[in-house]
């Protein structure tokens, strides 16, 4: 017989108006792990969903809710916030399409001009399609797989791009006061205890390329490995002001945050 399932082909909502205020510290990221755990272990629902146009048109969001990390701040609106994607579920594997996403935050303020990318999951492992972000200051792609994600994730994931430290450090505050614009080429492949990272990375304050060993397993965070520097410069980096530099050669990274 004819397989059961939903299949509208499409879905749309006109301007709404979302509040966001439970006062909580965190999210029990657990608990929205259930449905994806059910599918890595092949008890999905057994019902086929295809919502091939889901479309959201300037819809506005107020967040009253406490940041749960003082070191992170999030924006208190957002507005003009459209979304262009579709959804496709079967039994033991599905796939969010995102075709278009843009916003504007503010406090602190943001203006992303499109999200857009397809994540999948297949078996126990989510695939990373072209995911790529631009926003008035950066823009950046993450291409890849990340095997056995929910149990002991490895990665094999590149991302590409151009980023602002000013703009990131308006939500970050460790990045703050980075007057940084560091175009990057970063290759990840491994479990995050042993994470092999190949380094391209080149800004005003200089050009870094290499290989280097990562454990990006909480709690702490360490790296090392060989680097190769050009053309060093301290100027632009005013947490740290130091003459105007140029030296080139080697180093050896071996750090623990």
């Amino acid at each position: 017989g004819a397989a059961s399932g939903v299949f509208p082909s499409r879905s749309t909502v006109d301007r709404t108006v979302i509040w966001i205020v439970r006062d909580a510290p965190a999210v029990d990221v657990a608990r929205l792990a259930i449905c994806p755990a059910q599918e890595a272990e092949r008890q999905g629902q057994g019902q086929t969903i295809s919502l091939p146009s889901i479309e959201l048109y300037g819809a506005a969001l107020a967040r009253v809710v406490r940041t749960w990390d003082p070191a992170l701040r999030l924006p208190r609106r957002v507005t003009g916030l459209d979304v262009k994607a579709a959804f496709e579920y079967q039994p033991v594997h599905y796939t969010v399409t995102l075709k278009q996403l843009n916003f504007e935050a503010a406090s602190p303020e943001l203006s992303v001009k499109n999200l857009s990318g397809v994540l999948s999951q297949r078996d126990d492992n989510l695939y990373v399609q072209q995911f790529t972000l631009k926003t008035g200051e950066t823009s950046l792609t993450v291409d890849g797989v990340v095997e056995t994600y929910l149990s002991s994730p490895s990665l094999n994931v590149t991302t590409s791009g151009n980023l602002s430290m000013p703009e990131v450090g308006r939500f970050v505050s460790a990045a703050e006061g980075y007057a940084l614009h560091p175009a990057i080429d970063i290759k990840a492949k491994g479990p995050l205890q042993a994470l092999a990272l190949n380094l391209d990375i080149q800004s005003e304050a200089g050009h870094i390329q290499g290989q280097v060993a990562a454990d990006a397993e909480a709690p702490d965070f360490s790296i090392r490995g060989a680097l190769e520097i050009a053309q060093l410069n301290l100027a632009p980096l005013p947490k740290d002001p130091a003459p105007k530099s140029d030296p080139t050669g080697h180093a050896k990274a071996d750090l623990t945050l």
